[in-house]
């Protein structure tokens, strides 16, 4: 693309991604073992120097300004992977998730939380990308929430 085009109006750039409804053909086609890795992956404990890292990286690109109105949004991986989880692992799947979003919180953000805690297999298209039932879904938890913090920041009355 110049720089000429980079300065169009996107309707009129072609889009090579697919629509949500098209990826349903690709439904959980990640090998199994990859996918399982990075969940266990996500079960680290608030104190481990990854998070501090992610935090720092959200701290440096996030101004402080931008963070005290926003909403951090974390969320769950598909219970498809999460079910497949050791009996040692899955119970601390959401306080992980509970703790990413308090360190979120504790670097300023207005609101920070963990959504998708009932999310069901089929609000899944792969470990955490939403099948549309699934954004309609997220969209129904989040309204809500971003309604009254428009209300609180004065942008609603």
């Amino acid at each position: 693309m110049s720089l000429s085009a980079s300065r169009w109006p996107r309707r009129s750039l072609a889009d090579g991604e697919l629509m949500p409804e098209q990826y349903e053909g690709r439904r959980l086609s990640h090998p199994m073992d990859a996918e399982m890795r990075i969940v266990r992956s996500q079960i680290g404990s608030a104190e481990h120097p990854r998070w501090r890292q992610v935090t720092g990286q959200v701290e440096r690109t996030i101004p402080a300004r931008l963070r005290a109105v926003s909403l951090a949004v974390v969320d769950m991986e598909s219970s498809y992977y999460v079910k497949r989880l050791s009996a040692e692992n899955t119970p601390h799947s959401t306080p992980a998730r509970t703790k990413h979003a308090r360190l979120l919180k504790d670097i300023g953000f207005a609101r920070a939380l963990v959504v998708g805690k009932d999310f069901v297999d089929d609000y899944y298209l792969d470990r955490i990308h939403l099948t549309v039932t699934g954004g309609h879904k997220l969209a129904a938890e989040l309204a809500p929430i971003i309604r009254g913090m428009a209300v609180e920041l004065g942008y609603l009355k």
